[in-house]
């Protein structure tokens, strides 16, 4: 016999699994579970660059870190709490770099 469960029912039981995670689980377990989430992200958006961009993305990872290092120095240098300083890190990251593909000559 075979159940057959519809994508949204997964879906609660997913959110709802994850949304109790943290009450049970320990520091480690939370740390591996943010650090796999933010992989996903990574992975995702080269996803979106390549697969259907079509746009070769040498620099994803290193526009990521630009934007967490300037997360960082928010919070460090003046203090910012992190739940300020994580949106900001994005326009740091903006900033430095080119995001428009070029125009062929």
């Amino acid at each position: 016999m075979r159940v057959v469960v519809s994508h949204r029912a997964f879906l609660v039981v997913l959110f709802a699994a994850l949304a109790v995670l943290p009450v049970v689980a320990n520091q480690y377990t939370l740390f591996v579970g943010n650090l796999m989430m933010l992989y996903i992200i990574l992975a995702l958006g080269l996803n979106l660059l390549v697969g259907f961009a079509g746009q070769l993305a040498f620099a994803n990872a290193a526009m990521y870190g630009i934007g967490a290092y300037g997360a960082a120095l928010l919070q460090v240098r003046l203090g910012l709490s992190y739940w300020i300083a994580a949106p900001c890190g994005a326009p740091v990251r903006v900033s430095h770099a080119p995001t428009r593909r070029p125009r062929p000559p």
